[in-house]
This record gives structure tokens, C-alpha cells and sequence, in this order.
């Protein structure tokens, strides 16, 4: 009686095809993550749309006047109450959600936001997870600045 041993696959080999299958899901789930950090600062970016009109809205509501529209940011974190808008609030804390809101604050810090008015003027930022910072001010401005930039001046311009 003769045994035949050809018939089956060899450790050697059922290790080489799991090894192969380990680094393409290493591939995958590392370009997933990438997607994933993307999809969080276009959710972002998406309410700083939202907190442009709703700032544009505060200040017809509010006599034309952009003082009072932006919440409280303590440490860089949106504060619960403090503004006369809460639809900014509400979308610089759904910007800040989306990305993750800080633990601690800093200009750096992906989620960081910050917010300032004036009578006649108003900028507001959040810091993405990529590079840079979204901005968007009364002047129309909507776009990617570095957080030294944004901090340096009133405006995103």
C-alpha cells in the first residue's frame, strides 16, 4: 500500500499565504485610517459652513452687529452656553465633534477652536487633523490656514 502525501498544501506554504494576507490587511486598514481622518475634517469643514451662515444670520438678527455672536472657548473648547447665536455654537461644537474635541486646548491641537467678534467683523478656526487650520470670516474668506496665521491677525485674511 502506497501513501500518497501530494495531496494537501505544506506548512510552508500555508504560512507564506498567511503572511501575504497579513501585509495586504495591514494596507488596507492603514489606507482606511487615512480616509477616515479625512472624512473627519470634511465633516468639519462642513459645519464651519454652517457656523459662516449661521453667523451671517446672527448678525441680521442681532442689528447688524457681530458682538455677542461667539460662544465660550475656554482652553480652545467650546463652552456649553455664552452667545447670543447658539446656531455658531452649536456648529463650531459639531466641527469640534467631528474631529474629536480636545482634552487639552492649544492652537495645535486637532479641534482646537477659537472665535472672535467685533462689531463689524467676526473669524472663527478649528485645527484639522491633516495640516492647518479652517477659517472662516465675515470678509467671505473660507480656508486652510496655519494656526500661527490665524492667531496672528483678527481675520483668516
Amino acid at each position: 500500500m502506497k501513501m500518497n502525501f501530494k495531496r494537501g498544501f505544506t506548512l510552508i506554504e500555508l504560512l507564506v499565504v498567511i503572511a501575504i494576507i497579513g501585509i495586504l490587511a495591514s494596507v488596507v486598514l492603514a489606507s482606511l485610517n487615512s480616509a477616515r481622518t479625512k472624512g473627519k475634517d470634511a465633516a468639519a469643514i462642513s459645519s464651519m459652513a454652517q457656523a459662516r451662515a449661521a453667523a451671517e444670520i446672527a448678525y441680521s438678527n442681532n442689528s447688524n452687529t457681530y458682538t455677542g455672536m461667539c460662544p465660550v472657548v475656554t482652553g480652545y473648547i467650546v463652552g456649553a452656553t455664552g452667545t447670543n447665536a447658539p446656531e455658531v455654537r452649536a456648529s463650531l461644537f459639531n466641527a469640534q465633534t467631528a474631529i474629536g474635541a480636545p482634552t487639552t486646548g492649544g492652537p495645535t491641537v486637532p479641534g482646537s477652536v477659537g472665535c472672535g467678534a467685533s462689531a463689524t467683523a467676526y473669524s472663527t478656526w478649528i485645527k484639522l487633523n491633516n495640516t492647518g487650520s479652517y477659517c472662516v470670516d465675515s470678509t467671505g474668506f473660507a480656508g486652510v490656514k496655519t494656526a500661527d496665521q490665524v492667531l496672528a491677525q483678527t481675520l483668516c485674511v
